[in-house]
């Protein structure tokens, strides 16, 4: 491969498949970049591997589970299947936006009193649901009262 400029695609996807975890040996085939390459930028870009990247590795787990359930059904089945996914799909993608944009325009009003600081702090909170779902963790005084959590608990995990 003498003189052969690797394109910056190239590399985006040598980085991926280093990052779920293929071999070295892998990911010069795929991509058309030796193995000495991969592994000198690897190392020194220090790209983290599919060990310590478990949230890519899940994802990969779990489509390679949903395209084993989806092998059994039916065109109809999987066109109606398919169908729901995009929707709901959507309608994730829609919300995460509106949310943020929620914060990005609750972040930049003013706060002269203590009522605007508490809606900005709720719609914050509002959109972090949204987003990351809802938290296990109590964020207020209310809530810590509701849930009966110890100090002890709530220390632990400072």
């Amino acid at each position: 491969m003498a003189n052969v400029k690797t394109t910056p695609e190239q590399w985006a996807r040598a980085r991926e498949y280093y990052e779920a975890g293929l071999l070295l040996k892998d990911i010069a085939e795929r991509t058309k970049i030796t193995v000495s390459s991969v592994w000198k930028k690897a190392n020194a870009e220090n790209w983290p591997k599919a060990k310590e990247n478990g949230e890519k590795k899940k994802l990969i787990v779990d489509a390679v589970a949903v395209q084993a359930a989806k092998s059994i059904l039916t065109p109809v089945e999987l066109s109606v299947h398919n169908e729901i996914v995009e929707e709901r799909t959507r309608h994730v993608l829609f919300f995460n936006h509106a949310a943020l944009q929620n914060v990005r325009e609750a972040m930049n009003l003013g706060c002269e009193t203590q009522q605007d600081h508490k809606l900005r702090s709720d719609t914050i909170a509002k959109a972090r649901e949204v987003v990351l779902g809802p938290q296990d963790k109590p964020t207020t005084a209310i809530q810590i009262n509701n849930n009966s959590v110890s100090l002890e608990d709530l220390l632990k995990d400072l």
